[in-house]
């Protein structure tokens, strides 16, 4: 139950979330300044309480103005804004006398919260509502007077059965939007995650080219079938072959005929058994010159375990063997 009740994701290692948080400190920051403006004008016409308002609003702003220009994007301003725009509430529902319709705007309130993906503004904000209906409950029972004006939580009367009947149905806010904050912070993160895999996959497949390109192999991608799908510029320097000239082909193009159908079948045999045949092949250039290489064939398998490409790594070992022929020689004149 502790993840229901608590933020458990640390900003610091999720940046998009911190951003996220910043952005709702930013307009809860304009709600706790349009709700001034609010319990100075609007819910001030009740009683003519436009002073009370307008200080007693004007504490809360400068508290939250205050706490933003140090606080943006932590939890102790999540949790402090929410109490602030609580206190709103307070403010107007004492203006009007208790009325009931201010009791509406407490539902407001706890909806604006789930702006955050974080459960902790939410809590505070309901505990503060139920602490308050206890406390000026008793207040109003005993006619507790506050600069002139009764003070009063509720307009029909007060008791403790009333206050434990807005206590359920804030409870019960607070539990469905629980859900509702921890449905949204879930899918954000999911989201989160997806970019970074999709990221990282991009990350891996520029690397995977700069590979691709720039090795001194010839590389030969077909799919499950043996058709010819891409090549790299080494392979056009070994066969003389462009991709161009090859895709939609099958590497029979390259085929010396100094290999009998019986090589072949056992390639592939081996291929199959051990998804990789490796080995010495003669193959035919574009020139039609026949050259010694070395061969690897390897079989690539998708997430359903079903063959999709076949991959071929081609390395000239003629040029091999004059290398060694010439670091042979080099070592003779050395001696």
């Amino acid at each position: 139950m502790k993840q229901y009740f608590f933020s458990l994701h640390d900003p610091e290692n999720i940046p998009e979330l911190l951003n996220d948080y910043r952005k709702s400190d930013w307009l809860v920051m304009h709600l706790i300044l349009l709700h001034w403006l609010f319990v100075s004008t609007f819910s001030a016409m009740f009683y003519h309480t436009y002073l009370f308002g307008f200080i007693s609003g004007g504490i809360l702003a400068l508290t939250g103005w205050l706490s933003y220009r140090q606080l943006r994007g932590t939890p102790i301003f999540r949790i402090l804004a929410a109490l602030i725009l609580i206190g709103f509430t307070i403010i107007s529902i004492q203006q009007s006398q208790g009325s009931i319709e201010m009791h509406f705007h407490i539902f407001v309130i706890l909806s604006f919260l789930t702006a955050y993906k974080d459960i902790r503004p939410v809590g505070a904000a309901s505990i503060l509502v139920i602490v308050h209906h206890l406390i000026f409950n008793y207040l109003q029972e005993y006619q507790v007077m506050f600069l002139g004006m009764p003070i009063k939580v509720f307009s029909y009367g007060c008791g403790l059965n009333i206050v434990l009947l807005h206590t359920f149905f804030v409870v019960f806010e607070w539990l469905v939007l629980i859900w509702v904050i921890k449905r949204a912070t879930d899918k954000f993160l999911d989201e989160v995650h997806a970019k970074h895999q999709l990221k990282a996959l991009a990350d891996d497949m520029r690397l995977s080219a700069a590979v691709f390109e720039n090795t001194d192999e010839g590389i030969l991608v077909t799919d499950k079938d043996g058709i010819i799908l891409f090549s790299n510029n080494a392979l056009e320097e070994l066969t003389g072959y462009t991709e161009k000239d090859i895709v939609g082909k099958t590497p029979r193009i390259f085929r010396s005929n100094r290999h009998d159908d019986a090589f072949y079948t056992q390639m592939w045999k081996n291929i199959e058994n051990e998804n990789r045949w490796k080995g010495q092949i003669w193959n035919k250039t574009k020139s039609g010159k026949v050259i010694p290489m070395w061969l690897t064939i390897s079989a690539i398998y998708n997430s359903d375990n079903q063959i999709q490409n076949y991959v071929s790594l081609m390395t000239d070992m003629s040029k091999i063997g004059r290398a060694q022929s010439e670091l042979q020689s080099r070592g003779h004149l050395v001696c």
